[in-house]
């Protein structure tokens, strides 16, 4: 995996996807503006790991460092992932947000 400084970065953009963005950049961005011992971005498109970007560390003890294979814990992330699920679902016609609930 090629590094640049501490941030490490694969990127295979699918065909007809373009460059994009380049991750490497906008997690360097992020850990500048907001501390973190260590963070990955990651872009999956068709069920395979299209680029990554990580920086820092993944155990602070033993310097291990954020690789395309950490396990970061979930937290209370799983509303947002909640959230852009239903939103791909109204997108595709299958789930009405004025409706009642029950």
């Amino acid at each position: 995996m090629p590094t640049d400084g501490p941030f490490a970065s694969i990127r295979a953009p699918g065909p007809g996807h373009g460059g994009g963005v380049d991750l490497a950049s906008v997690v360097a961005g992020i850990a500048n503006r907001w501390p973190a011992v260590g963070l990955a971005v990651g872009v999956v498109r068709d069920g395979s790991l299209e680029s990554f970007a990580g920086c820092g560390l993944a155990d602070i003890a033993s310097r291990t460092p954020v690789t395309v294979d950490t396990v970061f814990r979930v937290g209370s992330v799983t509303k947002t992932f909640t959230a852009v699920a239903v939103m791909q679902l109204w997108e595709q016609g299958l789930v009405d947000l004025d409706a009642p609930a029950e």
